[in-house]
């Protein structure tokens, strides 16, 4: 070829082989586009990468010859991915793009030209890893490059192409219904503003018909899909035959005819998808990597048709085409878990159908077997692989009559669970992994109910603890001691606390903020973002190195992996731990005692229904009586109508719930304390369980017993999970008799309502530790003061208003001190290595996200994560006079507890009780039946 011969006659100084070698890389590009020889796109990066070195470092077109590599490198990233799931070539493109963006001036008139693909290579990163910063990077460059480019520009029609494109990716993302309306309006602009004649006029028309159906998705208007086929018939149409892209713009049309075909249930529709899909397949050349989207839809629309006429030869040529995409896709391959999973759904209609060719039992074990395998792939997106998983759970529930066995239900649920940590994975960052842990819905306690179901209750608390709190885990293992590991394995040790901590920092950021207001400043702020996603997935990939080569050793091969019920128990030394299964199917409680028993408490008077409801109800009242926010006084009728439906639920609490399981361990334990003692329990719920205050369960009112009520019966702590509560010991030089106390106050926080009582607090606080109680009061309580003290104390008290956001933004949880909010996220990038008692005096500090309840996100939680032992918070709003009552009691009783133990120990393992005779004291003073005002105050963790 000439642009090869030109680059052969000069030699490497000549000031023109640059352009000759970026000509040949442009020429091999083309040419791999058209053909798909993997050879001629290598070629291509190979000559780019050289045009790029040879060119003098200050000549003006440099970064042009980088974003020419940039995008070659894009193209190989995708043959990489989808071939092996190998993503380095798309983080060096986003690298090369990054310094293109760094050459070029911020005045440079091709800014614009920078931006898009900025936007362009980081969009698809954030199509691969779906990191929520990426998303927002893409959309801040593109709708800058649309607000830099004149009008009538003739880049316009192709920037405002791209902006829709991630206005779309926004609204899949959080769901916003005006992103998708501006998605429309800006595909549709694109289109209009695009010459008739344009080749890139078959591609706006394509991607109009993808926003179009993502509208019919969520309303279901007929129209949007009919014009959807429109905008694709004519893509098609202006798409010639040896086009690379027309396979992919024939399948497409095939899957929007389909769409329509489930609301018109017209087989001609179907038939006509169908053709689509097999002339795609024909066209696509044998080693693309599209070729299998292209498989799947085929068998997909074969399998709809087959639903609707039962045509046999329809399903068995699915059947038939899966298998040998099956069978031809070797081991490890990303397209494999796909190809099984279609499998499966081709069985499963089978069985569905109750189609004559395979018997029921067939078609059942071969869905299942498909279901299972796609699931288990090494490679493959892992939401896609928990969808497999999940099928499985699903088929064993529907179709119980068809399991060759009781542990065909285990296997299922067992491969949910193994899943789990791919989807919520390290890599991510927190806020990310919580989104995902709300896709899981009930999976945790479907599965511990299939463990009960089946006769297997340790089995059954172990799922749970597997599943349960998993994000804090996570945090909580960042942060585990490596004593036996640095004994023998020094190095090791060193290296994994060092990519653990970098780890912690780096996952923690939920940052929201808005874009940059100019291009350099934006520029920039996308640069940070890109390096620390990059360095955030580098770091995880290494700490999962590490972590493979510890348990590779001799004794370390449970290391940091979900405990077992034999670990577990070392949790029990204050009192039995009972988990609380909610699930559709049934309820349970399981209570762990310390010598590795675990009794099984049928629940039959619980249902899942029943605890929604009284939560549902718990929360509206709440709500109505103004329980949201600390105030000095709440008015008198409030506090009544309140109490009475709280009434209420305490004693369908009481019966359903506490009342059997107390039974239960009256006739367990052995009272090691004296009499005078009640014994200690810590609860763990699951589902709506989880926001009620169980230690408060019981009958109210006249004519009612003490023995009717848990707090006459036993102490109660929570937890988030069984796990939280095993700390190592604390070092002798820790067990002192008095601790180092921070006390926060805020009593008249700008923009917030006024809290007196928290001076009060503290003082009396003062009066039972004197000056060990170190003081930060109104101005002084600065979000970066408090967080320099936290480092250097035991013990924290914070009196001041609280927020609780969901779980995705850890930002919006947090305590408000004078000069802004102090968050969960900021806490967790501390090293609190003395950390012993947090005192959460504030609103809604053990209050959880509805989205995802097993997670216990709240502040408590996060703050046992962070390495507290033993944190006091509340569940709702408290009253500010009432505030002080408790601190006084509550630290009276710790003081006294100190003095009277040897080595200071027992004071703090007494946070419990010392709580619970605060609050009995309030109790005795307000009367036990203003249950709204002492119920918040809820103690977590040892």
């Amino acid at each position: 070829m000439s642009h090869r011969r030109a680059v052969e006659l000069v030699c490497d100084d000549h000031p023109r082989k640059p352009v000759f070698l970026r000509s040949l890389g442009a020429a091999l590009r083309t040419r791999y586009q058209h053909a798909g020889n993997l050879a001629d796109i290598e070629n291509a990066i190979e000559a780019m990468s050289s045009a790029f070195e040879l060119l003098p470092n200050a000549h003006p077109d440099k970064f042009l010859y980088l974003n020419d590599l940039e995008d070659a490198q894009i193209i190989h990233s995708n043959y990489r991915f989808n071939q092996t799931g190998d993503v380095s070539d798309l983080e060096s493109a986003v690298e090369t793009q990054s310094l293109a963006v760094k050459l070029a001036s911020s005045d440079n008139l091709d800014m614009p030209f920078l931006l898009n693909n900025l936007g362009h290579i980081v969009s698809n990163r954030f199509d691969r890893f779906g990191d929520v910063e990426d998303m927002r990077a893409a959309f801040n460059c593109h709708q800058r490059a649309v607000e830099l480019t004149p009008s009538g520009h003739s880049e316009e029609p192709y920037r405002l192409h791209c902006l829709a494109a991630c206005f779309s990716q926004r609204y899949s993302r959080h769901g916003c219904l005006e992103d998708i309306e501006e998605a429309v309006k800006l595909q549709r602009l694109a289109i209009e503003l695009l010459p008739r004649e344009h080749s890139d006029k078959a591609e706006y028309l394509h991607t109009l018909g993808n926003v179009l159906c993502i509208r019919f998705r969520q309303f279901g208007d007929v129209e949007d899909i009919e014009d959807a086929i429109r905008a694709r018939r004519l893509a098609v149409e202006l798409t010639s035959d040896k086009h690379p892209d027309r396979a992919r713009r024939l399948t497409t049309l095939g899957n929007t005819l389909l769409a329509l075909s489930m609301q018109t249930k017209d087989l001609a529709d179907i038939g006509e998808a169908i053709r689509y899909h097999y002339t795609a397949y024909k066209l696509m050349p044998y080693n693309s990597p599209t070729k299998s989207d292209i498989i799947i839809n085929l068998a997909t629309a074969l399998i709809c048709r087959f639903k609707q006429s039962h045509n046999a030869a329809d399903i068995e040529c699915a059947i038939r085409i899966q298998r040998h995409a099956v069978e031809l896709t070797p081991e490890g391959h990303p397209d494999k878990p796909g190809f099984l999973y279609t499998l499966g759904e081709a069985f499963h209609a089978c069985l569905s159908a109750q189609h004559f060719g395979y018997s029921a039992r067939s078609n059942f074990l071969s869905a299942f077997e498909s279901y299972l395998n796609a699931a288990a792939q090494n490679l493959g997106d892992p939401s896609f692989k928990l969808r497999a998983a999940l099928q499985c759970t699903k088929m064993c529930f529907l179709n119980p009559h068809l399991l060759d066995s009781p542990n065909q239900v285990m296997r299922a649920h067992e491969c949910v669970l193994s899943v789990i940590p791919q989807v919520v994975w390290l890599g991510h960052q927190v806020g990310r992994r919580y989104l995902e842990l709300g896709k899981l819905g009930d999976a945790v306690n479907a599965a511990a109910a299939a463990a009960l179901t089946a006769g297997e209750p340790l089995k059954a608390l172990e799922w749970l603890e597997e599943g349960r709190s998993i994000v804090w885990g996570q945090v909580s293992r960042l942060r585990s001691p490596m004593d036996n590991l640095r004994e023998q394995h020094p190095e090791l040790a060193d290296s994994l606390k060092q990519v653990s901590a970098s780890l912690e920092l780096s996952g923690n950021s939920t940052s929201t903020r808005g874009p940059p207001a100019h291009s350099y400043q934006l520029l920039r702020a996308c640069s940070d973002r890109e390096q620390e996603a990059i360095r955030r997935r580098s770091l995880t990939s290494e700490y999962e190195n590490l972590l493979t080569q510890i348990r590779e050793l001799p004794g370390f091969q449970s290391f940091l992996r979900p405990k077992k019920l034999s670990e577990l128990v070392s949790a029990c030394k204050s009192g039995p731990v009972i988990a609380i299964n909610v699930h559709e199917t049934r309820c349970d409680a399981l209570i762990l005692y310390g010598h590795s028993q675990v009794a099984h408490v049928c629940l039959p008077d619980l249902s899942y229904k029943h605890a929604h409801n009284w939560y549902t109800k718990m929360s509206l009242c709440l709500k109505d009586t103004g329980l949201l926010q600390r105030k000095m006084y709440l008015r008198r009728n409030v506090d009544i109508e309140g109490a009475g439906f709280l009434h209420k639920v305490l004693g369908q609490l009481w019966k359903c719930v506490v009342k059997p399981v107390l039974n239960v361990i009256k006739e367990q334990i052995t009272i090691a304390h004296d009499k005078k003692t009640l014994p200690h329990v810590t609860w763990c719920a699951t589902g709506p369980l989880a926001f009620m205050p169980l230690h408060a369960a019981g009958l109210y009112g006249p004519n009612t017993l003490p023995q009717d009520k848990a707090f006459n019966l036993v102490v109660s702590s929570y937890t988030p999970s069984v796990a939280a509560l095993i700390r190592p010991e604390l070092p002798e030089k820790t067990t002192l008799s008095m601790p180092k106390i921070l006390a926060v106050s805020q009593p008249a926080t700008p923009g917030q309502n006024a809290l007196p009582g928290t001076t009060r607090e503290v003082e009396m606080m003062r009066k039972h530790f004197g000056s060990a109680v170190n003081w930060l009061d109104r101005e002084h309580a600065t979000v970066g003061a408090v967080l320099e003290a936290m480092s250097s104390h035991n013990w924290v008290h914070l009196a001041c208003h609280g927020t609780q956001g969901p779980a995705a933004n850890l930002e919006e949880s947090a305590f408000a001190l004078y000069d802004g909010h102090m968050n969960l996220a900021q806490i967790m990038h501390k090293s609190l290595q003395h950390a012993d008692l947090a005192v959460l005096s504030a609103c809604h500090t053990a209050t959880g996200d509805d989205d995802v309840p097993e997670e216990s996100v709240h502040l408590a939680a996060g703050m046992l994560a962070v390495g507290y032992r033993s944190v006091v918070a509340t569940m709702w709003c408290i009253r500010d006079n009432d505030a002080p009552v408790v601190v006084d009691a509550l630290y009276g009783h710790l003081a006294k507890t100190l003095r009277d133990s040897v080595d200071g120990t027992d004071g703090r393992e007494g946070v419990a009780y010392a709580l619970h005779n605060a609050i009995r004291e309030l109790r005795d003073r307000i009367g036990e039946n203003e249950v709204a005002r002492w119920i918040p105050y809820v103690h977590f963790g040892a």
